[in-house]
């Protein structure tokens, strides 16, 4: 008979927080969009521009020390085409300007003698922004060859990018080949408005979901009240983060409403989350299959999710198979390794639940992790196979782990008497008693210890 089940993993199931996309002007995507690649580091920022035609940059170059550099030859190639457009250098202040660059991925090349290259990528993308936006908080700073390249950032210069038109164009295209480059824009800190969507996102992506819901309510109210899926979407998982289900599944049913029948990933995914939190468990199944079915090629993580949600409505048959399919795209999917190990226990298949605890501590050790409860699940199997020394040996890892394992000193306790080693099993339920006060087995235990002390 089994002293106990093996048990079971519930596994996290966070998501990475999917891209927003916008209709309106304040929730569109960025129009352009720079990298500044350097040897070690790299600093990125967003720039609107408008659809209409194309874009004007402007910006400066300095050396490191921060003294403008003149001279500096700038040529913009086209990644996509490659092939070499317009070249231009810097004037005595280092400032430049591209009069208009087109739609389109582009690398900006520095190049002065003496200096390292230094490149910028550059994709300019469609957008219905008739802003203009600005580039911060960094400035193009060059090295000596001979010295260390290092960037400086502090928002020293400000990169404005506008339209023009065509008439416009000709005219700064005249001034470019004569060396006549316009000023720049300078000021001592980053004068660029963020819209709160785009520090929603960031702030996100480093788990600051309140700060990032405060963020997307404002974005919502620039745009009057309206709000489109993309937005209600973010606003949902950050309420899910937050433990806030009721407001996480209403934000849900408004992405529904507004994407109009229209499968968007992810949504499904979410839906079941909130539902298993709200209680809804047989919910939460229904959404995740219909997650994975319309879903291309589920991820690994979504089947182990799906298993979870299989196990906590008892269908086991179910969620051997998810966890399974989890492990076959991902096969040191520690979650899974551990579900199926206390599944097959659970049906009685001691020897495959003891193939996969294994499997799970081998693939925990290679990612750093020694869980407790790897140990603890094979101390469990051994057990309730007879094999009480080899369970003694797992239990004592598990409380190596984690001293106050309260469990896994209740077990070792018990296993200790079945192999008649009084000492050590008193030790270790003296230890269980004394982490779990109320204990139910606290009075058949305190006679034992009594009669062996």
């Amino acid at each position: 008979m089994k002293r106990f089940q093996a048990s079971p993993v519930t596994l996290s199931r966070s998501r990475p927080m999917q891209r927003c996309s916008r209709k309106s002007r304040t929730w569109s995507a960025m129009a352009l969009i720079m990298v500044a690649c350097f040897l070690a580091g790299s600093v990125q920022a967003q720039i609107r521009g408008r659809s209409a035609g194309k874009s004007r940059v402007s910006g400066a170059v300095t050396d490191s020390e921060g003294k403008p550099l003149e001279g500096v030859t700038l040529f913009l190639n086209s990644t996509e085409t490659k092939t070499k457009t317009t070249k231009i250098k810097t004037n005595k202040k280092g400032t430049f300007v591209h009069p208009l660059v087109s739609a389109g991925p582009f690398k900006f090349e520095f190049v002065k003698e003496g200096y390292k290259i230094y490149y910028l990528e550059m994709s300019n993308i469609a957008s219905d922004d008739t802003d203009m936006g600005s580039f911060g908080p960094a400035h193009f700073s060059m090295a000596q060859a001979d010295r260390e390249i290092r960037l400086v950032v502090g928002g020293i210069t400000k990169f404005i990018v506008k339209m023009a038109t065509y008439e416009k164009y000709e005219e700064l295209a005249m001034k470019a080949a004569l060396g006549e480059m316009p000023d720049v824009e300078t000021s001592d800190k980053v004068t660029r408005t963020r819209h709160p969507a785009e520090v929603g996102r960031e702030m996100f992506d480093v788990k600051n979901y309140a700060g990032a819901l405060e963020q997307f309510e404002e974005a919502q109210a620039m745009d009057g009240g309206d709000q489109d899926a993309g937005l209600a979407f973010a606003m949902a998982q950050s309420y899910y983060h937050m433990d806030r289900p009721d407001e996480a599944a209403a934000q849900l049913r408004r992405v529904q409403e507004l994407d109009r029948g229209k499968h968007r990933a992810g949504v499904n995914y979410f839906q079941a989350l909130v539902a298993q939190k709200q209680g809804r468990t047989r919910d939460a199944v229904v959404y995740m299959e219909k997650e994975i079915s319309g879903s291309d090629e589920p991820q690994a993580s979504m089947m182990a999710t799906m298993g979870g949600l299989y196990r906590d409505v008892g269908e086991d048959g179910q969620a051997i198979t998810a966890f399974e399919q989890s492990l076959a795209m991902d096969p040191d999917n520690l979650g899974a390794l551990m579900n199926l190990g206390a599944l097959y226990s659970n049906i009685g298949d001691q020897k495959k639940a003891e193939e996969f605890f294994h499997r799970a501590a081998k693939a925990g050790a290679s990612k750093g992790k020694k869980g407790a409860a790897i140990f603890f699940n094979i101390g469990a199997i051994s057990v309730n196979e007879g094999k009480y020394q080899a369970a003694a040996d797992a239990f004592e890892r598990a409380i190596a782990i984690n001293p106050k394992y309260v469990a896994a000193h209740r077990e070792l306790g018990y296993t200790y008497k079945d192999l008649n080693n009084t000492a050590k099993a008193r030790e270790h339920l003296l230890i269980y008693l004394e982490l779990q006060p109320k204990a139910p087995d606290r009075p058949e235990l305190e006679l034992w210890l009594k009669a062996t002390k």
